[in-house]
Parts: C-alpha cells; sequence; structure tokens
C-alpha cells in the first residue's frame, strides 16, 4: 500500500466536522490510525489498527498505553519524534520495529505467539484555532509483520514470567525439551538475540517502569526488581540506556510534568 501523503492529512484533520463523524471517518480507514493526547494517552484507534495488531478489547489499551511512558518508545529514539509532534511539526519515521508481544504483555492482552510488526509512522499534530495541540495523530502503514514457533513462544513466556529470578538459559531450555545448544541456536535465529540477552532486556524494561514510578526511591525501584542498586545492574543499566538510572528518572519525570501531569511528590 502507497504510504498516506502528509499534506492529505493535512486538509482532513482542519475539517470542521462534529467529532462523531469524524471518528467514523477514521474508523473507516484501510489503515491503521491512533490519536493520543498531548501528555501521550492513546484515546482513539480505528477498527484497522485492532484488527492489524489483533487486540480483542480495546478497553485494555484505550486510556491505558501511555506513549511517553513506554520504555520502547525511549529505547528506539522515537521519544524525539513524539517531542517534535508536539512543538507542532509533522513528522515522518520510516521502518519502526514494534514488538507486539511486549505491548500485549503489559497491557495483559492475550499473547499467541511473538510477532513483530515493521511499519513506517506519520505523525500529525492536530491543532484548535489558537495553535494549541488538541491530540496526536499516527497514521501507520504497515510494511511487514513476523510470527515464530511455538516451541520459542513458551521459551519467551517462561523468561517474561520469570524475569525476577535469576535467569537460567539451562533451565529454560529444558522447559521447552531442547537441548541447551539446539534451544541457544534456535532462539537467537528466530528472536533476534540470546535467551539472556532477551532477559536482560526484559529486566531493563521492568526496571525503567518502577523508576518512573515518583513514589518510589531509586534504590526501591531496583529493589522491586530483585536487584541491588549498588551492584552489576546500575553499571548495564548505564550501558544500555547511556544515562544513570537517576538521569534516566530525573529525565522521564520532567517530561511527564512538562507535559501536565505533575507527580503527588518524588523520591529521589
Amino acid at each position: 500500500m502507497e504510504r498516506p501523503n502528509e499534506h492529505d492529512f493535512e486538509a482532513i484533520f482542519d475539517l470542521p466536522i462534529d467529532n462523531r463523524i469524524f471518528a467514523s471517518f477514521l474508523d473507516h480507514l484501510p489503515f491503521p490510525v491512533q490519536l493520543y493526547t498531548a501528555d501521550g494517552t492513546m484515546i482513539f484507534a480505528n477498527e484497522s489498527f485492532f484488527q492489524e495488531f489483533e487486540i480483542d478489547d480495546p478497553s485494555k489499551i484505550l486510556g491505558q498505553y501511555n506513549l511517553l511512558k513506554d520504555p520502547n518508545v525511549a529505547d528506539d529514539g522515537l521519544l524525539e519524534t513524539v517531542r517534535r509532534a508536539l512543538s507542532g511539526e509533522t513528522v515522518f519515521t520510516p521502518d519502526v520495529k514494534v514488538p507486539v508481544q511486549a505491548i500485549k504483555r503489559v497491557h495483559k492482552l492475550e499473547t499467541r505467539y511473538i510477532e513483530q510488526i515493521v511499519q513506517d509512522i506519520l505523525t500529525y499534530p492536530v491543532k484548535d484555532a489558537e495553535g494549541n495541540i488538541l491530540f496526536l495523530a499516527n497514521i501507520l502503514t504497515i510494511k511487514g509483520r513476523y510470527r515464530e514457533r511455538s516451541d520459542i513462544t513458551k521459551a519467551v513466556e517462561y523468561i517474561e514470567s520469570h524475569w525476577k529470578e535469576e535467569f537460567s538459559a539451562q533451565e529454560t531450555a529444558r522447559e521447552v525439551s531442547m537441548s541447551y545448544a539446539y534451544f541457544f541456536r534456535l532462539f537467537k535465529k528466530h528472536v533476534g538475540m540470546t535467551p539472556h540477552d532477551y532477559y536482560i532486556s526484559i529486566k531493563m524494561n521492568k526496571l525503567k517502569e518502577f523508576l518512573m514510578d515518583a513514589n518510589l526511591s531509586v534504590e526501591e525501584a531496583f529493589s522491586a526488581c530483585g536487584i541491588n542498586y549498588h551492584g552489576y545492574y546500575a553499571g548495564l543499566f548505564r550501558e544500555k540506556s547511556g544515562m544513570t538510572p537517576s538521569e534516566y528518572r530525573r529525565r522521564f519525570l520532567h517530561s511527564d510534568r512538562r507535559n501536565g501531569n505533575p507527580k503527588e511528590k518524588t523520591v529521589l
């Protein structure tokens, strides 16, 4: 499918039409569309989005998922795209890899297999007559989707459900009835990283979620993940994210306040 032209969408969003008619129009578009409030909360997605991502219950993601608080957005460098759009710029981002299973896990949606979707994203800021941002529109062009084997899916689910424990690739291999060597090779082929690296990525994303909780200190965020703040993982966090845990925390709490979401308290 040819990707949507940003100038076409500028005309559409400027139409003086009733919200219900507008939502109905978006719902019938043949490609996925998402609407986010200026604070990053998803408030609408059309039927094409839910079909592409195989989400049966929209209530589990609408009003629940926040773009600015998603560690995957920060890791993939998409946060800068969102910030540019919030400043009033229309932004096109090609070849974005969306870890569908990770999103479904966070929002407790059914996960049947590993899947990754590759898409182009056109982000358009919708403004009122005074130029204030009403919401951001994401128009998605799906370029590819990849599904994996059920035994590897089982291994991934085992790692995700035991992320707080010490990792053992041998134990994970036994869970899926494979030899360690065969499991290691197959996992890396289908997931794109080693079992241990996948475990670390889950651990780091969980830590980021806890670091964004202003009611926890940095040390308490580490403790909630079953790790020691003064040990190996603090250095690993800096290596993976390019920031210390405290720097990461300050950056995202500052982003929340700037977008109108002050926290009750901030514990450093």
